[in-house]
């Protein structure tokens, strides 16, 4: 919102700010930047927020916190469907060793603004100074949603890669006296597509950036859930690799995340029911075709038959406190993860580890297990999301079958449904 007006009452004691468009049920943050006392200090307390529930005079009380309904399933809604890429190990989904990024602390220099303290942490992966080198995930970037926090130092800046040489460019431009920024689409010759000052709020802040990508490129790009940019068709489309840019600092990111379009499997053959038989000391159970184990240690097998070229495809979600996995003939690959930060879900058992938490627990994720045939032997890639996470070259001869779905735990639980081949 725009101030109308600032009006400092004679012994400077007041300050009165006139605003547009006040609403109920919003709060309203403020932050007063290069405001001195008389002996030259700042102020202890530069920003305030307040919690507008009612207008003088105008209309009802509405209050910013709403009641409401509890979810019939305990599960965490908010990260249904993404792809968490720098949860767990953080720096497992990039190609290669840092090179001049650093895990640290989301905090500024005590006696200067526009650099990073360096301090130790886990807030966020930090870009102090310019690199010719960029962080990479290899085809991050797809149709769908790409979410990440960025924090910035004042005149600092943050860089992401878009298909066909553009990039998605933060930058803070504020000064000690006023806070401003830009988000910027830029071209591969420096053509600025689009920008936006929309919902900055200023350097030693988190912003949450969100884009929505379609095959043609980019359909919206928001800032702390305020849109700044509109639709713009990128050359390259929306399918590439995500590049954290190494040619924009001082930057950091946080909780990188991706939620891709998934198109429905269709056609092979479904696999329901219950299991050809159960082995070892585990509960299983069938609600309305979902399959979950529980309470011990064991697996459940389905006697079929794989082709030599065919995609296993299934959907899970688990509770970390136990470890569920898919067995192909002899070649195991984890649907769970235990919890002391061992390997992850899509992990080929033995042969290629993920240790990223991509997937929340109690959420449903789409898992696809490709196979094809490599002279004696089976190539095997496994998505998790439709995002890649784990290749290797198998044994031909024990990936032909059984199917077998496993717990191994006393507690916790792991579940599968639509389990489906497709040649």
């Amino acid at each position: 919102m725009k101030v109308k007006s600032a009006t400092l009452s004679d012994d400077h004691r007041h300050l009165q700010i006139r605003l547009d468009d006040l609403k109920a049920g919003r709060v309203v943050r403020m932050k007063l930047n290069g405001i001195m006392g008389h002996g030259g200090h700042e102020l202890l307390h530069p920003e305030v927020a307040y919690t507008l529930n009612v207008l003088p005079g105008v209309g009802d009380m509405v209050h910013v916190a709403k009641p409401t309904q509890q979810p019939t399933e305990r599960i965490a809604e908010t990260d249904a469907g993404w792809l968490r890429l720098t949860w767990g190990d953080p720096w497992d989904r990039f190609n290669d060793a840092p090179r001049g990024w650093r895990l640290g602390k989301a905090a500024l220099a005590k006696e200067d603004d526009t650099r990073f303290a360096v301090e130790a942490g886990h807030d966020l992966l930090v870009l102090d100074a310019l690199q010719d080198d960029d962080l990479v995930v290899t085809g991050g970037l797809r149709p769908g949603l790409l979410a990440f926090q960025t924090w910035l130092p004042r005149g600092g800046s943050a860089g992401i890669s878009m298909p066909g040489g553009a990039k998605l460019v933060l930058q803070d431009r504020s000064t000690k006296q006023h806070t401003a920024g830009r988000t910027a689409l830029i071209d591969a010759d420096g053509t600025v597509l689009a920008e936006s000052s929309k919902g900055w709020m200023g350097p030693g802040q988190w912003h949450r950036v969100e884009v929505a990508m379609d095959n043609d490129g980019i359909e919206s790009v928001s800032v702390q859930d305020t849109p700044v940019l509109g639709a713009v068709a990128l050359p390259g489309g929306s399918q590439g690799d995500l590049h954290l840019l190494g040619a924009h600092a001082p930057g950091g990111f946080a909780d990188i995340r991706i939620k891709p379009d998934q198109p429905e499997i269709k056609g092979g053959t479904p696999i329901t029911g219950e299991p050809s038989r159960t082995v070892g000391e585990v509960d299983v159970e069938l609600h309305e075709g979902d399959l979950y184990l529980s309470g011990g240690t064991g697996h459940v097998v389905y006697d079929v038959d794989l082709p030599p070229a065919c995609t296993v495809h299934l959907e899970t979600r688990f509770q970390p406190i136990g470890l569920g996995w898919i067995d192909l003939g002899g070649t195991r690959v984890l649907l769970g993860e235990s919890p002391d930060g061992g390997p992850t879900t899509g992990t080929i058992e033995g042969h290629d580890d993920v240790y990223a938490s991509l997937v929340a627990d109690k959420t449903w994720v789409r898992v696809s297990i490709e196979l094809t045939p490599h002279v004696a032997r089976r190539y095997m890639t496994v998505k998790v999301g439709g995002l890649t996470v784990a290749q290797a070259i198998v044994n031909g001869d024990v990936v032909s079958g059984p199917i077998s779905i496993g717990h191994q735990s006393q507690t916790g639980w792991v579940a599968v449904r639509n389990l489906r081949v497709v040649p």
